[in-house]
């Protein structure tokens, strides 16, 4: 491993394992782990300034009367590979570490996007700040200095470090609660292909008493232009109950201009994972995909508890990563019963301070972006989450999801191929056969097998994901594929163990709830006999 600092402008730190074959940035092997972690430093500007700090707000635009200007700095962004103006993301501190906000800035918690450029009117003064458009490029900061009663314009430049939609993945978010004029531009700034728009209201938290069907009101969205691409807004609602929330979307499945609700498919999306009635939910066929990214993982803090629902271990699944390892171990107890359920990712952006797409989906979708395409290929599975890292799997030249089936008494010989692209160092990677972490992998280990993957010999059914898990000092940050499923003989996995783990969760629900659920634990029941 050799670590390098190049002296060309701006500055950029990689770190690199082998050096193959450059591509776009990062690099790339047919067949072995490889990945670089990108970091710029931007140079200090100086400039004009102007004379207002917004005060602190959730999101919006301010629109209030500044004072006295000092200056301006005209901010422009672009594309260092085409030149070509980009929407981004800027965080901008004062010399107390305050965020800053100036006027008429589309902002969100303690950041502003911006369409191309901006012009900054700010008190003179040093400032900080941080230039970021998502995982796909690298992010610059550092230090500007606007002067009293100045002008000036500075150009930003940001690489990409990595071009998904190339490769045929395509990103979303399915949780978040902005107002949908915002979505567009808060999308095409993190290039988010797909926005699942949940209504404000629901930030209330709001409980109701009974489950509430959706309805097909507002169930397909529009195609925005903003700069950088397309951005497509799904609308949805929030089902939400003392036990559990859901997500509910549906999208036209015909192509006539009115879909009836026949011609309406239904994806409904399990939010918290450890929510009590996940065992009813499970039993009656009403979860499509479950979020081990959400709400929790946020861009500089974790949340930690588990509320409204079934708490974890904190001796078994400790600290900031507990809770998000609590929701991969109840998910994996899914795989282990049967269930081939893909993971999801959302940021919660509106309702916490996360940009949108912070925690994102990407699923693959080829050569050409088609939103009902890409909701069919989520439901099947063809699917990575992250929030951090960039994780490209094949393996035995499939994508996630794929089944492989072997006859019985045969064996299946997994060759694993990955590509990763990430601006963080990477502390491990994982693979995960069956729920249980078969090969821990430590980059320094990598580096002596020269970034060899061991294989992977299946005898019996199972599943198996591979996850990395970045070193970052702020949050948790990984990514996972979906799983690979192995059928052996025709049959899939069901053990026992994971069957009982919801049969006990079901015990405890009928305590809390002291309501008896007959119907849906004869289903686990009837698992149970056939689980081994």
């Amino acid at each position: 491993m050799s670590l390098k600092l190049d002296r060309l402008h701006p500055k950029m730190l990689k770190w690199s394992l082998l050096s193959l074959m450059r591509r776009r940035g990062y690099l790339v092997f047919v067949g072995l782990l490889s990945f670089s972690i990108f970091m710029e430093v931007g140079q200090d500007l100086e400039g004009a300034a102007s004379d207002y700090v917004c005060p602190k707000g959730d999101h919006g635009e301010y629109s209030g009367r500044p004072h006295l200007a000092d200056g301006e700095l005209e901010f422009r962004v672009i594309d260092e590979e085409t030149g070509d103006e980009i929407s981004a993301r800027l965080h901008i501190k004062d010399e107390r570490g305050r965020a800053v906000r100036p006027p008429k800035s589309k902002y969100h918690g303690d950041h502003l996007l911006i369409d191309g450029m901006f012009v900054l009117r700010l008190p003179a003064g040093r400032y900080t700040f941080l230039l970021e458009k998502g995982p796909e490029y690298n992010y610059r900061q550092g230090v500007f200095v606007l002067k009293n009663r100045a002008t000036d314009n500075k150009t930003l430049s940001l690489k990409r470090i990595v071009d998904m939609k190339e490769e045929g993945w395509y990103s979303g978010d399915l949780m978040v609660f902005r107002e949908e004029e915002e979505v567009p531009l808060a999308a095409a700034a993190e290039g988010v292909a797909m926005s699942f728009l949940l209504p404000p209201q629901a930030k209330k938290r709001g409980r109701i008493k009974k489950k509430v069907k959706s309805d097909a009101e507002d169930v397909i969205g529009r195609v925005e232009s903003i700069l950088s691409g397309n951005a497509f807004t799904l609308k949805g609602k929030i089902v939400e109950t003392k036990e559990h929330r859901l997500s509910e979307f549906r999208w036209k499945v015909s192509e006539k201009e009115e879909a009836s609700q026949d011609e309406l498919a239904q994806h409904t999306d399990l939010t918290r994972p450890y929510s009590w009635d996940l065992p009813l939910l499970l039993a009656r066929g009403e979860v499509d995909s479950v979020q081990l990214l959400g709400e929790q993982l946020q861009r500089e803090k974790v949340v930690t508890t588990e509320k409204e629902g079934r708490k974890r271990d904190k001796k078994k699944y400790p600290g900031d990563s507990g809770n998000a390892r609590w929701n991969l171990a109840i998910y994996f107890h899914m795989l282990n019963c049967g269930f081939r359920i893909p993971p999801s990712a959302g940021s919660g952006s509106g309702l916490v301070e996360n940009p949108v797409g912070y925690n994102r989906v990407y699923v693959y979708c080829g050569e050409k972006f088609d939103p009902a395409k890409w909701m069919e290929n989520f439901r099947e599975g063809q699917v990575l989450i992250t929030n951090g890292p960039l994780l490209r799997p094949y393996i035995n030249g499939k994508l996630p999801g794929h089944i492989f089936q072997v006859d019985q008494g045969e064996k299946l010989k997994m060759e694993i191929s990955l590509e990763l692209a990430t601006r963080e160092p990477i502390d491990y990677l994982e693979i995960i056969v069956n729920g249980v972490v078969q090969e821990e992998i430590r980059i320094d280990e990598l580096q002596k097998s020269q970034g060899r993957l061991p294989e992977v010999i299946f005898e019996e059914s199972g599943w198996l994901v591979v996850r990395a898990v970045t070193q970052s000092p702020q949050s948790y940050r990984y990514t996972m594929t979906a799983p690979y499923y192995v059928e052996v003989g025709g049959a899939s996995l069901c053990r026992k163990e994971s069957v009982e783990f919801f049969l006990n969760w079901l015990d405890d629900y009928e305590r809390m709830s002291k309501t008896k659920v007959d119907s849906e634990r004869a289903f686990w029941e009837g698992l149970l006999e056939n689980a081994k």
